[in-house]
């Protein structure tokens, strides 16, 4: 492996995780305000009337003095509640999956998979905020940015200060959400924008399960679901 490739893929997990983590809050979390603009309105008609999303993506990491790192593309799934598939084809092949129990982490270069229990993956706020247990209000500070091309943007900052997350953006255009921002503690900022979506078509259950390919190392649970798919199938 090239320095280059280590350096893409140390951070390049961290930021899927991020990713995901932002696009299941986004899409799930519940939605109680007393005083909402047209940003709010558009993010809870959004999420109100949202069972499924496909779209093509593009993932953009920048430092902390928001310099260009790395620009990953694929393809993304989601279906409530709480399972997502993010299949990355540029420049790495590499998988994220998760069944609403399990996250696979599966890099076709390394012939690694790694196993975790989603909660433990996604960390306790966004559990919470998955859960349902809490209002969005409880867990985030939410500032309207206004309009800006046609786009609402809404800054979510976590009242908790002691996790791995500072803010996200959300841009709402009028069918739903377009770009998600993140902003790590050590002011990285994962930019993840959408293409081609389309929202509640029917998915097949099978494409948030994975199956280990022979050959390939196992960090984790070693056990994969009854229902397992291969790696290598796509949308």
């Amino acid at each position: 492996m090239n320095k280059e490739k280590k350096y893409g893929s140390e951070f390049h997990w961290r930021q899927i995780i991020l990713g995901a983590m932002l696009c299941l809050v986004s899409a799930l979390l519940p939605v109680s305000f007393a005083y909402a603009g047209e940003g709010l309105d558009r993010l809870k008609r959004f999420t109100a009337n949202l069972n499924s999303m496909k779209a093509d993506f593009t993932q953009t990491l920048f430092d902390d003095k928001m310099r260009q790192v790395e620009v990953a593309s694929g393809f993304f799934l989601l279906q409530k509640p709480g399972k997502f598939r993010w299949d990355y084809r540029v420049p790495y092949q590499q998988l994220i999956v998760a069944n609403g129990e399990k996250l696979w982490l599966y890099d076709n270069d390394l012939e690694q998979v790694t196993v975790k229990p989603l909660e433990e993956a996604l960390g306790a706020a966004p559990i919470t905020l998955l859960t349902g247990s809490d209002d969005l209000e409880k867990q985030f500070k939410i500032i309207e940015l206004g309009n800006i091309d046609g786009r609402e943007f809404l800054q979510l900052e976590l009242k908790v200060k002691d996790t791995d997350y500072g803010f996200m953006l959300l841009a709402m255009g009028k069918k739903g959400l377009e770009v998600m921002e993140l902003k790590d503690k050590l002011g990285q900022v994962t930019r993840i924008e959408f293409q081609n979506i389309v929202l509640n078509a029917k998915v097949s259950s099978d494409k948030f399960e994975f199956k280990v390919p022979e050959g390939v190392d196992v960090i984790g649970e070693a056990a994969p679901s009854a229902n397992g798919i291969s790696a290598v199938q796509t949308q």
